[in-house]
């Protein structure tokens, strides 16, 4: 696959483009052009992989399977929590419990999309990762930071499923509570 570009000033150059290939668990495939994006569309269990060529496919590398991305978003922290972590809907994600959490800074993860969030004084980061291994490495990276500056609590999984889920994938022991069976 190339794409061809015209820079100004430049003569017409040929270079390969990245495709990020998504598999999901029911078989089909889709097409990205940035990890960020195959990321972001990927369903649970889905696998993704990464072409220069179009023919032939490899694992991402730890810069495209970790993506980073902040805005700058006004409000507070309880935004999140009345939004993501409403009890009227069906919670799928789980409060990052720590000393610090105040009106202007939380965190929140989700296992099943492999995602995190932190609002801090009005601006929101959202990592994602592109499988369990990077996901419950990114959770411990965060845990371990609070930890040494004293303000590690836990993740609240609010239900039985999230904590489940938590468990499956290897971050059971960041619970408050391992899930009740």
């Amino acid at each position: 696959m190339r794409q061809s570009t015209v820079a100004p000033g430049r003569r017409r150059t040929d270079k390969p483009m990245t495709r990020y290939l998504v598999t999901e668990s029911d078989g089909h495939c889709y097409g990205y052009a940035s990890p960020a994006a195959a990321l972001e569309n990927a369903g649970a269990g889905a696998t993704i992989l990464a072409t220069d060529d179009g023919a032939t496919t490899r694992p991402l590398t730890d810069a495209e399977a970790v993506v980073r991305t902040t805005r700058h978003r006004p409000g507070s922290r309880y935004d999140y929590d009345f939004t993501l972590c409403s009890p009227v809907r069906t919670c799928r994600w789980a409060q990052m419990d720590t000393e610090a959490d105040a009106p202007w800074f939380g965190q929140w993860a989700n296992p099943f999309t492999r995602t995190v969030i932190a609002f801090a004084e009005g601006d929101e980061t959202t990592t994602r990762c592109a499988d369990d291994e990077r996901f419950v490495a990114e959770l411990r990276r965060i845990a371990t930071w609070h930890d040494e500056h004293n303000r590690w609590k836990g993740i609240d999984a609010w239900n039985d499923p999230l904590a489940v889920r938590f468990a499956a994938i290897g971050a059971g022991d960041l619970l408050h509570q391992p899930p009740s069976s």
